[in-house]
């Protein structure tokens, strides 16, 4: 659907259409952990909000671009994209969004080897959501709080995926809970295994679309995994 849309904005030619079709497209990329074409569709959505001044979606494509920067390596581009999109929704005044990009941050800090101030900027997120109500990003930012804790603190980043999995559940959001539920059973692999391909075997077969994709096949691969290690 959004290939269908990004394709009739650019038969239109109107370049808030355009815009707007590229950012919701790199939120889908995002949520199918496709950093390359984040970071493709992020780049023309950029040069387009700059040429025509559409701060918002500028805002939001900056985010996407500077996740997808740290995603492949490019950990101080992906920091400092990330920083200047934070500071460019504070401007605008928006809230919601903020609160995934703040755990977007968070999460680029520890991978890039600078933790302090991650703890701060998790809280942060999940004072926004309280604030704002607009929970539709409330699992995963609990979910990229326990990948913060996971080299370090097994205990913890079980509790975060567990509230991830929690709300996932009742949102009926089942694509965050499959995301979440793998994180933690690739937690639970090295001491529960049985445990682990409990919560995941059933979810994971319960999915008859998206074989394609990068969360699918990560999740597939995990019960290989583990079928294998319970043997």
């Amino acid at each position: 659907r959004h290939d269908q849309a990004l394709a009739r904005a650019r038969r239109i030619g109107s370049a808030f259409d355009v815009a707007l079709a590229l950012t919701n497209a790199v939120e889908l990329l995002y949520a199918l952990d496709d950093a390359p074409g984040t970071l493709r569709l992020a780049d023309e959505g950029i040069a387009l909000a700059k040429e025509h001044s559409f701060p918002l979606w500028l805002a939001i494509l900056g985010a996407a671009r500077g996740w997808a920067a740290a995603a492949t390596g490019e950990a101080e581009d992906g920091l400092a994209q990330l920083e200047r999109s934070l500071r460019e929704f504070e401007a605008l005044g928006g809230r919601s969004v903020r609160a995934l990009v703040l755990a977007m941050l968070g999460l680029a800090r520890v991978r890039a080897g600078r933790p302090d101030g991650a703890a701060e900027l998790f809280a942060l997120a999940l004072e926004l959501v309280e604030q704002t109500g607009d929970r539709r990003h409330l699992a995963e930012i609990h979910r990229l709080a326990g990948t913060c804790h996971a080299g370090a603190s097994t205990g913890r980043a079980e509790a975060c995926y567990r509230r991830a999995i929690d709300v996932a559940r009742a949102q009926g959001a089942r694509w965050w809970e499959l995301r979440a539920t793998t994180s933690l059973a690739s937690v639970l692999a090295r001491r529960r295994a049985r445990e682990a391909l409990e919560l995941l075997e059933p979810l994971c077969a319960s999915f008859d679309e998206g074989a394609d994709t990068a969360d699918v096949r990560r999740a597939r691969a995990l019960v290989e995994e583990l079928r294998r290690a319970r043997s």
